[in-house]
């Protein structure tokens, strides 16, 4: 699909919503495009209308302007990092506010880029809420609520981007899959800029130790807490300017290594079932196990919301649901273990964190296993799935809020 396609069956409107129905994300994107080109098409201002997409902004932000507000955010971001550790303890304040600086000015990316000012007063409001509760924090070297807190706190800014992304419109489905293959996208360009990072940084260090000067730690410190805050928003910029939205790295690595966690996943059951559960009595493996739970089911994720439904296959399908049932079987294993140990050891609050995480885990597999095994016996379309992933977004959010402002005051920061 393209916009000379749009353009092409302006006139035929059984053929536009075939399309749509096939591709939505894609339907919106070109329709703002044969838009641009055709304004006074009334055809396409009734679908902008129907699909509620305020075009008149998508032209208020030159890319050059673009550019410039995003170099801008990122240095912002890295002093607003590096400069108040100078005042303040390192391991104090780097936990607390490094990755929600970076996480805020990601979403003032597109609070800019949407223009709207309610949203920004609630980003605001938040903000300075958040920035309160984390200076008033104890330490959280010894408070096990609170390492909880700061682990999931990247989570909770990450969810506010999310509203921001959606521009307000959070409660749509397709919005919600938009932020989906937003955030595996830039996970993997955020994760090629960190190597590019590294590489030029032990480059420069390299080039200057030949002509005879020592750059310290005080140098790859500065450059680390200048540089790592501003990754997320380069690339955001990458992917929603220089690449238009239109990559699929996240959706085209969960294919290929989708049939290689189902082997791995087999192999493990089937050496479980030889050897016994090796990890009942080490809190390591526990952490790697529930890690790699984590892994599979973005794997399913991503899967799901970034395939291209008209070209599907049944085999593509079959393995997701393999794979989903297989980590179901080793998700209730992990809760066997970690019941062992509450009864073993008796209450604790990491116990009681990562026992409730593998309980969302599984509602969410199992979610995602019904949808499945309901589409491929009814020979469907993925949209049943599609709704188990995006109907499971809101018991995520409701446990980041209680895990991130709610449980640590329960816990009395213990």
């Amino acid at each position: 699909m393209s916009v000379n396609t749009l353009i092409d069956y302006e006139n035929d409107p059984e053929a536009l919503e075939k399309l749509y129905r096939n591709q939505p994300e894609k339907f919106e994107w070109e329709l703002s495009y044969a838009l641009k080109q055709k304004p006074d098409s009334i055809t396409f201002r009734i679908w902008a209308t129907r699909l509620n997409i305020e075009f008149s902004q998508k032209d208020d932000i030159s890319p050059t302007s673009t550019l410039i507000i995003v170099i801008g955010i990122s240095i912002l971001a890295g002093l607003t990092t590096r400069i108040p550790a100078l005042f303040f303890r390192e391991d104090w304040f780097y936990p607390r506010f490094a990755p929600f600086v970076a996480l805020m000015a990601t979403a003032s990316y597109f609070l800019i880029k949407n223009n709207n000012g309610y949203l920004t007063r609630l980003v605001v409001i938040f903000c300075l809420i958040t920035t309160c509760y984390l200076s008033l924090l104890p330490d959280w070297s010894t408070s096990s609520s609170i390492t909880m807190l700061l682990i999931h706190l990247p989570l909770a800014c990450w969810l506010i981007t999310g509203i921001v992304f959606s521009n307000g419109r959070w409660q749509e489905k397709e919005s919600r899959i938009r932020f989906i293959r937003y955030s595996g996208e830039l996970a993997i360009l955020s994760g090629l800029i960190l190597i590019g990072g590294f590489g030029l940084t032990a480059l420069t260090i390299g080039l200057f130790q030949v002509i005879g000067i020592e750059l310290d730690d005080k140098f790859i410190e500065t450059v680390l807490a200048l540089g790592v805050p501003a990754i997320p928003v380069i690339g955001t910029y990458v992917y929603d300017v220089v690449l238009q939205k239109k990559i699929q790295l996240a959706a085209t690595l969960a294919k290929i290594f989708a049939p290689l966690f189902l082997v791995l996943v087999v192999a493990f059951i089937l050496a479980t079932a030889v050897q016994g559960i090796p990890f009942l009595d080490d809190r390591d493996y526990l952490i790697i196990f529930n890690a790699l739970l984590i892994v599979i089911l973005c794997i399913a994720l991503f899967s799901i919301v970034g395939q291209d439904q008209p070209k599907e296959t049944f085999i593509q399908r079959c393995i997701i649901i393999s794979l989903i049932a297989a980590t179901v079987f080793i998700d209730l294993i992990a809760l066997y273990a970690i019941s062992l140990r509450l009864l073993e050891f008796g209450f604790s609050i990491n116990r009681f964190y990562i026992w409730t995480i593998n309980i969302l885990i599984l509602g969410n597999l199992i979610y995602l296993l019904v949808a499945f095994a309901y589409s491929i016996q009814n020979n469907q379309r993925t949209s049943g799935m599609i709704d188990a992933v995006t109907n499971y977004l809101p018991i995520y959010a409701l446990w980041v809020a209680l895990a991130t402002f709610i449980l640590p005051l329960v816990f009395q920061f213990q």
